[in-house]
């Protein structure tokens, strides 16, 4: 549980530190790494999509992580 909180930290430096649209998408692909790193993956398909399964912990970081990521972007595009 420890490397969770601490890669959850580290995820909101990447989206904090963003600086333009570029280092956006360069922090969407943190988080979503972040949630392939804690969650298993499924053996359910959604056609060519994979899907993981994770505890109300992980999603709960997840979104917040995503909703932060959401204000970083348009206080960017405000600019």
């Amino acid at each position: 549980m420890v490397y969770i909180r601490t890669a959850y930290r580290k995820a909101l430096k990447v989206v904090d530190t963003s600086t333009n649209l570029d280092h956006i998408e360069g922090a969407r692909r943190y988080i979503n790494n972040f949630f392939k790193t804690y969650s298993e993956r499924s053996n359910f398909k959604y056609g060519p999509f994979e899907t993981y399964e994770a505890d109300n912990l992980l999603v709960r970081m997840y979104n917040r992580l995503y909703e932060k990521l959401d204000e970083k972007q348009v206080e960017l595009e405000i600019k």
